[in-house]
């Protein structure tokens, strides 16, 4: 059985960070952290990993937007940082609009899929995207399927 340790998403400390990255990682180390998960993997990734190193901490995930042009250095940052999963956190609300934008997103988001699994990378790409509730996930485009089964 595998276990997984606690883990703090650095967002949430992103206004300390560029003061002091490595006292902080300490800090979420001591406060009894196991691992964390990076939000800027573009900035200096491997300086990231010696300072996560350097506190004992692990990287559970990223939260990153590894689409279109972007996404070989964020793909890069997260192998570099010692990810296996980054998670897109979030679509404009325009891309959940109608049948034909879902479906154009279904498309882009397995392309950033596969381009994320190649050998080199080898990541996984989540999606947490939850569009307005004026486009619910939920919202019926026939009687069998949702937003959600579209994408």
């Amino acid at each position: 059985m595998t276990t997984n340790p606690p883990a703090l998403q650095l967002y949430t400390l992103r206004e300390q960070l560029p003061n002091g990255r490595r006292e902080v990682l300490r800090a979420v180390s001591d406060f009894g952290y196991g691992a964390v998960e990076p939000f800027d993997v573009r900035t200096d990734p491997a300086q990231q990993r010696e300072d996560l190193d350097e506190a004992g901490l692990a990287v559970c995930s990223v939260h990153a937007k590894a689409l279109g042009a972007d996404a070989d250095v964020l793909l890069a940052g997260a192998r570099t940082v010692g990810a296996d999963t980054v998670i897109v956190p979030w679509m404009d609300p325009e891309r959940f609009a109608d049948k034909e934008t879902i479906q154009a997103l279904a498309r882009e988001l397995n392309e950033g899929a596969a381009k994320a699994a190649r050998p080199r990378t080898g990541l996984a790409i989540a999606v947490r995207s939850t569009p307005p509730s004026s486009s619910s996930p939920f919202r019926k485009y026939s009687a069998v399927c949702t937003s959600l089964c579209l994408l």
